[in-house]
């Protein structure tokens, strides 16, 4: 239903007009993802779903340990503490790291040189904590490390963590 104005112009009544404008900013605006929960600083409690993370700290090595392997780039050692906050036991999914536009996992081979490393297969009880090292084979520079709730796959929450570059 168009109306005509004094001029004779087409005119759309306010009621269309007002929903067709609400409709193209909704549309046009960048979507919020519910799922992720923001960016912390190291050292910072973070929690994602049951979980909460604190990194403690990282370190740069060229070796895992004693006559350890070479890395294809360098190892990122972080220290994590992780509490279960539910009753229930949760597991601890594989982390990763992000950046220089690239993403990188964990590394799981020859661990059993890295003393307190947090392991592969990794359940935490009802409100326990734990506390050990996770390995990155990465480049040295600043990394967000993804921190998640071990939710069902594409419902999963997750955060990151800035962990800037130490040198020693």
């Amino acid at each position: 239903m168009l109306l005509l104005s004094a001029a004779g112009q087409r005119r759309l009544p306010a009621a269309i007009l007002m929903l067709v404008c609400a409709t193209f900013v909704n549309g046009c605006s960048k979507g919020h993802d519910a799922s992720f929960l923001g960016t912390f600083r190291m050292g910072e409690k973070v929690q994602v779903g049951p979980l909460v993370y604190q990194v403690l700290q990282s370190e740069w090595r060229s070796e895992l340990g004693s006559a350890g392997r070479t890395p294809r780039n360098r190892y990122m050692f972080v220290k994590l503490s992780i509490t279960n906050t539910s009753s229930g036991t949760v597991s601890i999914p594989t982390l990763t790291i992000e950046g220089g536009g690239q993403t990188y996992g964990e590394v799981t081979e020859d661990m059993d040189k890295v003393d307190n490393w947090f392991g592969l297969l990794r359940n935490i009880g009802g409100s326990q904590s734990e506390q050990g090292w996770i390995v990155f084979d990465a480049p040295m520079m600043a990394y967000k490390l993804i921190v998640t709730d071990a939710g069902e796959i594409g419902h999963e929450k997750y955060a990151h963590v800035d962990i800037p570059v130490q040198l020693e």
